[in-house]
């Protein structure tokens, strides 16, 4: 009995000490680069050269995931969730983070077509965005999602309408498109749009976001007082000192912010049933249930609207970008 006593002793030790080795093992150091691809197309005679944050923890298989950021935000935002992601989800070989024309290390627009930032639409955004997406495919990269965050939603979806014109989809490319606190196409009625606040407030000269350049042309901008009011919650520990110093902020074109924020004659169009059967069903809208800019029955209309009948929502924890400050949770709730 006192020998078995022992060995049940022994057990036990090893048990514990092989826990307690586990929980002392160092997180994964996940490697951080930058890269610049050129030549990009944005419409005929016009290219970008664009800024991708590529996020890795070493590992030789895995799917990869793409990341694009919304009004007046940069890649740079997504470097939280990308880590936690990461952190969370061991079938992750990276996470590849998108800065959009003239954002971030992104250059502005270049060519003989006498096209500036400002004039730079939705359509030309999605353009570039399936433009990226071939360059990585290219170089081997196996994506399968892309997060689109607020107005790159609606870059997402008219990117769609291109691939289903061109005879595929995303889905048929593997990659499953999942909008967060997507903004709305035409189609859908937008009552914060339509009452004319963001004309108000966003391009009222007198507010200071509308400004003017002989380089860029008419472009928005925030301060970083008002990107925290907009976008992130009182609870924040982020100071406007931190979103300065952390590259979250830049300017957005003109053309770009009329595509998605503007009255419903203004905003971009997005066909009907691009994921639906016929097309592949991979699509995933989030919303946060603290989002002030972003309404649920709104994206359930939508889901329904590209899906052609499919209630495809679910309800994340945050605001409108809580993946900033809540990385971990917002990780979870988009499924890693």
């Amino acid at each position: 009995m006192k020998m078995l006593r022992n060995l049940l002793i022994i057990a036990a030790l090893a048990v514990i000490s092989i826990t307690a080795a586990q929980a002392t093992q160092p997180a994964e150091v996940i490697h951080t680069n930058r890269y610049v691809l050129t030549g990009i197309p944005v419409q005929t005679n016009l290219f970008v050269n664009i800024e991708i944050i590529v996020l890795d923890a070493g590992r030789n298989n895995g799917d990869d995931i793409t990341c694009l950021h919304g009004l007046v935000h940069t890649a740079d935002t997504f470097l939280p969730i990308g880590t936690a992601m990461l952190h969370r989800d061991k079938k992750i070989h990276s996470v590849i983070l998108i800065n959009r024309v003239g954002h971030g290390g992104s250059s502005l627009p270049y060519g003989p077509a006498g096209v500036v930032f400002g004039d730079i639409t939705v359509d030309d955004e999605s353009t570039v965005l399936l433009g990226v997406i071939d360059r990585l495919t290219a170089n081997g990269a196996d994506i399968s999602e892309l997060i689109a965050h607020s107005l790159a939603g609606s870059i997402a979806l008219a990117a769609n309408d291109k691939l289903v014109a061109a005879g595929t989809s995303f889905s048929k490319l593997g990659i499953e498109v999942k909008p967060v606190n997507s903004t709305f196409p035409a189609e859908i009625s937008d009552p914060i749009a339509d009452s004319g606040y963001y004309d108000a407030v966003l391009l009222d000269p007198a507010n200071g976001y509308l400004q003017w350049s002989a380089e860029t042309g008419f472009y928005v901008t925030l301060d970083p007082y008002s990107f925290l009011y907009f976008f992130l919650p009182p609870t924040t520990t982020l100071t406007p000192e931190d979103l300065v110093s952390l590259g979250y902020i830049d300017k957005d074109p003109l053309g770009v912010t009329l595509g998605v924020l503007g009255m419903a004659n203004e905003r971009i169009s997005i066909q009907s049933g691009g994921f639906s059967r016929k097309h592949g069903k991979d699509i995933t809208f989030s919303v946060g249930q603290n989002d002030g800019n972003t309404d649920l029955e709104q994206t359930r209309e939508l889901s329904k609207y590209v899906t052609a009948g499919v209630d495809r929502v679910v309800v994340i924890r945050g605001g409108h970008s809580s993946y900033i400050d809540m990385p971990y949770e917002i990780a979870e709730d988009l499924g890693h």
